[in-house]
Formats: structure tokens, C-alpha cells, sequence
């Protein structure tokens, strides 16, 4: 089962995706990296990568 982590950068806290083997989700991961780049707000980001994790976990 998928599920969301906590990040911490210089840049500020993010949010990524955490497949069911505790690997980063490669395809939401480069995802929320394109939404990093635009800067969306800290909880958008959150809100997608909750989204997607349980997406992962549909398609796992």
C-alpha cells in the first residue's frame, strides 16, 4: 500500500510518494517535481501527493 512522506529541503518541507516496497513511486514523484517547478503551494502538493499515493496503491 502506497502512501505519503514528508521531505525536508532547503528549499522547505514537500511531500512525495512511497510505494507499498518503500520505494519512491518514480512516475508521481516526477509529477510532483513538474508542480515543485511551478510553485504550487506546500498544500497542493500535499493534496496531489495524497492523491497519487492512492492511485499507486489502486494500481499495485
Amino acid at each position: 500500500m502506497a502512501s505519503t512522506q514528508r521531505v525536508a529541503t532547503g528549499a522547505g518541507p514537500t511531500w512525495t510518494v512511497v510505494a507499498g516496497d518503500f520505494r519512491v513511486a518514480e512516475p508521481a514523484e516526477q509529477y510532483l517535481e513538474y508542480l515543485r517547478g511551478t510553485d504550487r503551494s506546500p498544500n497542493t502538493i500535499r493534496s496531489y501527493a495524497q492523491g497519487l499515493a492512492l492511485w499507486w496503491s489502486f494500481l499495485e
